[in-house]
Formats: structure tokens, sequence, C-alpha cells
């Protein structure tokens, strides 16, 4: 019969426990006999309490026994070995001297210190996975279309062309404000960051930040545009610059420095995918921690060949930049 006692969850031990008395009991005993004897002793001894462990009829029991089993055994053969006995004082009397010891210390210091960012940037890259596959259960965009160039075409300041995109079915608002409250709850932003504008599917961060909010734009084509307007990398962030997040070495979302304060953190804006407009701190967001600052001596971050259309969210925009 199956144990359904809040007990059951100990028995592996108990059974472990039992197994290794009988064992240690039966050696004790057959203290002054040879070692085949006492193998024999133990291996009977441990077979008994694994019987047991196996007429309970419990699932698991049995190699959780033996694992507990093994923990308590394997130091003692270790310490049953000459070799390892003299291996174990010479290393403790190594360590008695202070130079030693500190040098461990040291050792052990860099250690921790390499591990934990190693430890870091794993989990930040996990967390940032996480939140992009909420983004894409909540707040995906839908499939994207070229825009016909006789409406509409745009360029780098060196004269590349920019594929302008637009939706190919444009949802309900009511559809992604409700995608977007899920998501910031589910991801734990609500707190963190100030909604500025509504969400839709019209545009995305890209061309949010280089097509004055009116289509979309591929992430292949930021790097492509940073280079071609003449943006350099900066360190030390203004109110107007780029700021473009990415993970595992690709571009994933673009937006705009706002506030720039000494002993604050650096608070950015842009559209997250087809959810809303959002002011938030550099570090709370759905993109990660991966990202650089650039900045360009040309007015604004327009595409060349778009016309501007001023609104109060983006004359806000402006005195921004």
């Amino acid at each position: 019969m199956m144990p359904t006692t809040h007990f059951s969850q100990y028995l592996p031990a108990v059974c472990a426990g039992l197994g290794l008395f009988l064992a240690g009991g039966a050696n004790l005993l057959l203290l002054r006999r040879g070692l085949g004897v006492k193998v024999i002793a133990t291996v009977l001894a441990l077979g008994a309490a694994t019987a047991l462990a196996a007429s309970l009829d419990y699932p698991g029991i049995v190699p959780d026994m033996l694992r507990i089993v093994a923990v308590g055994l394997v130091p003692l053969l270790f310490m049953g070995s000459r070799r390892f006995v003299v291996a174990t004082s010479t290393f403790l009397h190594t360590v008695h001297s202070p130079a030693v010891r500190y040098g461990l210390v040291t050792v052990a210091g860099i250690g921790i210190a390499i591990g934990s960012v190693i430890l870091f940037d794993r989990a930040d890259k996990k967390s940032t996975e996480d939140s992009m596959a909420e983004m894409l259960i909540y707040g995906e965009a839908s499939p994207s279309v070229p825009v016909d160039s006789t409406r509409a075409r745009a360029a780098t300041d060196r004269g590349t062309t920019v594929v302008l995109k637009e939706p190919s079915v444009i949802r309900e608002d009511a559809r992604i404000a409700s995608g977007e409250e899920r998501f910031l709850a589910s991801a734990h932003l609500t707190d963190q960051v100030i909604r500025k504008g509504q969400g839709g599917d019209q545009s995305n961060c890209h061309g949010w930040v280089f097509a004055d909010g009116k289509f979309r734009l591929s992430p292949d084509d930021v790097q492509l545009i940073l280079d071609d307007n003449g943006y350099r990398a900066v360190f030390k962030p203004r109110p107007g610059d780029v700021i473009v997040y990415r993970t595992n070495g690709t571009i994933t979302h673009s937006g705009v420095v706002r506030y720039v304060t000494e002993g604050q953190p650096v608070l950015v804006e842009g559209k997250w995918g087809a959810l809303g407009i959002f002011l938030h701190p550099v570090d709370k967001s759905a993109y990660g921690t991966d990202y650089s600052y650039y900045r360009s001596s040309r007015p604004g971050h327009l595409l060349a060949g778009l016309q501007k259309t001023t609104t109060p969210g983006e004359a806000y925009s402006m005195q921004g930049e």
C-alpha cells in the first residue's frame, strides 16, 4: 500500500538511515575480520534496507534512498584509503602557510566575481528572452507589406533606399490595449513606465523613431540608417540621442533619450512593437540591458523623403530632440 501521509516524503531518508545503521553496526561487530567479510556484511545490510524500501511501493523511493546512501558511504571509502589520507594531510599542511591561505582567498575572490558576472549575464539574457516571448504573445504586430512607392519613399542621407512597410491588417485598438495591459502586468512593468501614446499596428519602434510613426521599418535597416546618416556611438547620452537595444547582437528595439539627470536613471521613450509609446528608465523595458546610444549632427531622425507632421505628442518629441 502506498503511504499517503506527509511523513512519506521522508521515507527515502529513513530507509537510507536504516541501511547505513545496519552497515555501520555490522562492520563494528566484524571489526577484526577480513575485508571480504566486511564487504559481504555491508552489501547484505544495504540489501535489507533496499528491500524494505521497495516493499513500501512508493514511487522513486529506491533510487532516492540509494543516492542518500552513496553520499554517506563514498566519503568513508575515501577515508579508508591511505593515499587519500596522506594527500589530505599534505594539503592541510600546505594551506597552514599564510601565503597559501591568502592566495586561495584571492583566487576565490576573482572566481566569485567572474562567476557572478557570468551568472548575471545569463540571468539578464533569460529575462530579456522571456520578456520578448511575452511581447510576441501580447503585442506581436500583424504581418507587414511594402508600401507602394508612389505613396511614399524613404532614403538615407547617402541616398540608399529604405523599404517602408505597413500592416496588411489593422487590428482594433481595444484588442491591442488589452494585450498591452496583460503584458505589462506579466512582466512586472506596470509601475515602471509612463504611457505617452496609444498602441497600434501602423508603426513599430524603428518606424516611430525614423519614419515619424507613420510606417514600419525592418530592424535590419537600423544599422544602415545609423551608418548612412552620420550617427556615432556615445557613452554619455543627451536628450535627443537615439538608443538601440540588442539581444545576442541582433537589433531588437529603437527609442529616443528624453531626460538625463545626474545620479538618476536615463529616461527614454519609444514604441513597444504594436503596443503603446512609453517613457521609462533605460533598464526597465521588454528589451533587456544591452543598449547603445547614438548621436548625429543632423536635425532630427526622420529619413529623407518623408514629411514630418506635428501633433501635440510629436511636438513633445521634437522638443526633446
